[in-house]
């Protein structure tokens, strides 16, 4: 069995429990997994996902923020290069309530990118 905390983190492990908070619960290993289960399912949902990574929305967005001064976390070729890439899709996720950021993998760079706007 493993201690779970209410926030899903794992505070015992190797039989040494570091657990006082009275909001621990006792879970066995299939519920432990389930759990984690519906929390990815949550995580990867469909919506998130995108193809093309750069539509035709996006790419006059990201014209319009960058003639106004806005800065990407992409340069042009790269975002050239990404957005005539037919093999590869972008995905969306939340960094807290508010904010989300969005990546994609670019063939051309072999690496994975970031497509939103950066703070100025």
């Amino acid at each position: 069995m493993t201690w779970l905390y209410c926030g899903c983190s794992v505070i015992h492990q190797m039989g040494q429990s570091h657990v006082k908070a009275p909001e621990e619960v006792l879970l066995d290993e299939g519920k432990l997994r389930l759990l984690i289960t519906i929390r990815v399912q949550a995580f990867f949902q469909d919506k998130r996902l995108q193809y093309p990574p750069i539509d035709t929305p996006r790419d006059r967005k990201h014209n319009g923020d960058r003639a106004n001064g806005m800065t990407y976390a992409l340069d042009d070729t790269a975002w050239d290069a990404l957005r005539f890439d037919a093999h590869t899709c972008s995905f969306t996720y939340p960094v807290n309530e508010h904010d989300s950021r969005t990546i994609a993998y670019s063939s051309k760079l072999k690496k994975v990118v970031r497509l939103d706007r950066l703070a100025n």
